[in-house]
């Protein structure tokens, strides 16, 4: 039977589990007591329980290899010693677990005194803050507590005034004083009744007048719409306007700007439909006419702004050369398409006869301007009170009336 092999005790093998051993018994005995002081930095040492597990496993392997070389004797002390280390880290990785659930709990704890104090602080804050508004609601009350004082107060010279004046009075006095009274509002009430019945009959009469308002509404719904302006033929027409000295002499210096604003107003009703010119009359000492575009200009936005300003600039002087200026408007080709002349002036024409406006016989004058139209309407348009008086024997009254009504044109007096 061939010799037992020795075995080497001091392997380098042995070493190392010897080592392995002893690095496993020291973190039994210096780590478990530190995490009973600082738990939180002992869980962080779990790596090198790890690491004892690891050696753990190696003897285990270790021990395997002895088991074949070394004797019964000295197998069962090393797997007793293996046997305690096992348990040592068992149980050390217990107490882990456990310092773990602890910490756990700790940490849940922590969370709910943290909830808790910070709702202790609000609380406390807002302590501080009713304490803060004390004294303003203090001083509130006082002040309504003032304020119904004074009221009490008012209420008490008032009782006292009316004890005074029942003390004073005679109840005779004051019982005829209250008959006075109550008969006064049962006049008022009588007054009132009849003021009423007026209401009432008003009311009535301004719901007839309603309905008559409506009835006049509907009818005149129902006539044909025409357009706004003068009743111009064909919505062509030419404005012969005067200024001659007349225009704003006393007693009525107005009369030219009342031209201007009626001209202005007639003009702002006035659509692209219509085309017209402004021809004025003098133009100067030595001309009769002077016309605003020279030819019929459709009436826009634009146009109508550019008249407004050419009125404005409008002075009276001079004479009244009617009958040139209607010559010229009745002859002119640029003309030819208006169908209406609208004629406003406030004197008989004249005529320049040396340095002074000579009167001209208003028949004749009338008679030559109708020879020379040919069908077109010549509206006249009086300025002044003569015209509003309608006093036909004024010679430019009858002018301007016999002119109209020689030429299909109507006649107003303004």
């Amino acid at each position: 039977m061939p010799a037992k092999k020795e075995v080497e005790i001091f392997s380098v093998s042995f070493l190392d589990l010897i080592t392995g051993v002893l690095g496993a018994v020291l973190i039994l005995f210096i780590i478990i007591p530190k995490m009973s002081d600082d738990v939180e930095k002992q869980l962080q040492e779990l790596d090198q329980l790890k690491a004892v597990k690891v050696e753990v496993a190696r003897m285990d392997s270790l021990m395997a290899k002895l088991k074949k070389n070394v004797s019964p004797e000295v197998y069962k002390q090393l797997e007793d010693q293996v046997k305690k280390l096992h348990d040592n880290t068992d149980g050390l990785q217990t107490q882990i677990k456990d310092l773990q659930m602890s910490l756990e709990k700790a940490d849940r704890e922590r969370d709910i005194y943290r909830n808790k104090t910070q709702e202790l602080l609000n609380r406390l804050d807002s302590l501080n803050a009713q304490h803060r508004n004390h004294d303003r609601v203090v001083k509130d009350l006082r002040e309504q507590v003032a304020d119904l004082q004074q009221k009490l107060n008012d209420c008490q010279t008032q009782k006292d005034a009316i004890e005074k004046l029942l003390t004073e009075k005679n109840p005779d006095k004051i019982m005829q004083e209250l008959k006075e009274t109550i008969a006064k509002l049962d006049e008022l009430q009588k007054q009132n009744a009849q003021l009423q019945d007026q209401n009432n009959q008003l009311k009535n009469k301004a719901d007839i007048a309603k309905t008559k308002a409506d009835q006049l509404q509907k009818q005149l719904d129902e006539c044909p719409k025409i357009k706004p302006g003068f009743d111009l033929k064909d919505e062509t027409a030419v404005f012969v306007v005067d200024l001659s000295g007349s225009m704003d002499d006393a007693p009525e210096p107005e009369k030219l700007d009342a031209v201007k604003t009626g001209l202005k107003m007639m003009i702002a009703t006035m659509d692209d439909s219509y085309k017209i010119d402004i021809v004025t009359y003098p133009k100067s000492k030595d001309e009769s006419y002077a016309a605003k575009y020279g030819k019929l200009v459709t009436v826009t936005e634009q146009t109508k702004y550019d008249i407004y300003r050419y009125l404005n600039g409008l002075k009276a002087y001079g004479c009244t050369p009617t009958r040139d200026v209607m010559t010229y408007v009745l002859s002119s080709p640029a003309y030819a398409s208006a169908k209406t002349i609208v004629l406003l002036s406030d004197g008989v024409p004249t005529k320049m006869n040396g340095s002074e406006c000579v009167d001209e016989d208003v028949n004749d004058v009338a008679n030559a301007i109708t020879e020379k139209n040919n069908g077109r309407k010549i509206n006249c348009i009086g300025v002044g009170s003569e015209f509003r008086n309608e006093n036909m024997n004024d010679p430019k009254v009858r002018f301007m009336k016999t002119l109209a009504s020689k030429n299909d044109g109507f006649y107003i007096g303004f």
